[in-house]
């Protein structure tokens, strides 16, 4: 077993060593991400629970640099898509609701307790920094593993039934292909929610196939 790699809750985890003495791995941002998280989704259900919410999400960059909480309601879609039409934005509101339905940044919601996942951010710069200065580990084991912790931590929010069941529980970036978006939800999600999903996509089935058979394949060309 390589030095200082540690295996927790079915995952393949580094330990980090960094300033001070204090150690960080992937099991401290497990624990915060999901207390982050499932205090944060309580929260927006609660606070909309007069709205149909359809997807909740975290939300990250390609890099998984950082993480904070998304969610998307109907209502607040109508709204938003209603504003672009008076911009000039769209010719129709159909065509603005399709456009802005899966873009989680133009949700009201977006990031709307993103004070709770403070620590959860503070650990992930601490594990790329720390894997900056330490060239020889492998960046794409622990992107795996970063990625591996949302899942894990999103199929609590899945199982949590914060939300309804027919709502989207998934991982978005603002980079993210819809391939990548698919494959994502289908880690977390009924097949149900995955198909009703994906049927509002406009998708590369080859892309789509070549995704789910390799997720993480070994040269530079997977995407978060």
């Amino acid at each position: 077993m390589d030095e200082g790699r540690t295996f927790r809750n079915g995952l393949d985890f580094w330990s980090i060593d960094i300033s001070l003495g204090l150690v960080v791995n992937m099991d401290q941002l497990l624990s915060e991400l999901e207390h982050a998280a499932l205090e944060a989704f309580q929260i927006s259900a609660d606070r909309h629970h007069s709205e149909s919410i359809y997807c909740a999400a975290l939300y990250t960059s390609g890099e998984y640099g950082y993480v904070y909480d998304t969610i998307s309601t109907q209502e607040g879609l109508n709204r938003v898509a209603e504003h672009y039409l008076r911009k000039g934005s769209f010719d129709n509101f159909e065509k603005a609701v399709h456009d802005l339905k899966w873009s989680p940044c133009d949700s009201p919601y977006h990031l709307e307790n993103e004070h709770l996942f403070e620590k959860c951010n503070q650990l992930l710069r601490e594990i790329w920094g720390s894997l900056r200065k330490q060239p020889e580990r492998d960046s794409d084991s622990v992107y795996r593993d970063v990625h591996s912790v949302f899942v894990k931590v999103l199929k609590k929010v899945r199982s949590s039934n914060i939300f309804p069941s027919d709502c989207l529980i998934t991982l978005l970036a603002g980079d993210q292909s819809n391939e990548v978006r698919v494959v994502n939800s289908e880690e977390i999600n009924s097949q149900a929610v995955c198909h009703a999903f994906a049927s509002e996509l406009m998708l590369n089935n080859d892309r789509l196939a070549k995704l789910r058979a390799n997720r993480w394949p070994s040269d530079d060309s997977y995407e978060p």
